[in-house]
């Protein structure tokens, strides 16, 4: 779920929350077993991909938040199952695109066990599409 404080909720969508252009999803795709931030243009429109990178099961995820004091910043963290979830036992390459609604950039910082490190935003050719 994202945080809106200091993001107009028109400002941006969640990959998960629309249904994805051919295009991206192929793009997603070929990235996704590198963990990172990746960027690309989707019709004039910076995308973003935050992959977690290969996981050894089930039950991981990213999941996004608005920073509550920066417009323009998203806060990221891979999660895990704990360890009395019964999960799959197949590798996994969790991921999420937030598509810029408006034409913005947004900077990304990963949250691990409550400390934000900035990330490198890996771009990547426009798409065609």
């Amino acid at each position: 779920m994202v945080n809106n404080l200091y993001m107009n909720k028109n400002d941006f969508v969640l990959g998960s929350q629309t249904t994805l252009p051919s295009a991206v999803r192929d793009w997603a795709e070929s990235l996704k077993d590198r963990a990172g931030v990746y960027a690309t243009c989707y019709q004039g429109k910076p995308v973003y991909l935050v992959a977690a990178g290969e996981r050894p099961s089930g039950g991981y995820s990213v999941a996004l938040s608005g920073a509550p004091t920066e417009a323009g910043v998203l806060l990221y963290r891979i999660t895990e199952p704990s360890a009395e979830d019964f999960v799959i036992q197949v590798i996994t390459y969790p991921y999420e695109l937030v598509f810029s609604l408006r034409g913005k950039s947004f900077r990304f910082r990963l949250v691990e066990q409550g400390q934000e490190s900035e990330s490198r935003i890996l771009g990547t050719p426009p798409l065609v599409g």
